[in-house]
């Protein structure tokens, strides 16, 4: 559903509700991941790095 304000400015809401055939929905919490990976952490944060790229990438490879 788009909008516009009056600053000209638009945004948009969902005006459905997706459910799995269980019932689930995942509107706010979205779909929980297969795979969790540490990110953030305070060694890496120290050293400027970000492992999930890294991880997501090795994930990938055939």
């Amino acid at each position: 559903m788009d909008r516009s304000l009056p600053n000209g400015w638009n945004f948009a809401l969902p005006n459905e509700e997706f459910r799995t055939a269980d019932g689930t929905t995942f509107d706010g919490a979205g779909i929980p991941p297969r795979h969790r990976t540490p990110v953030f952490t305070e060694q890496e944060l120290e050293q400027g790095r970000d492992s999930a790229p890294a991880k997501a990438r090795q994930m990938l490879r055939p």
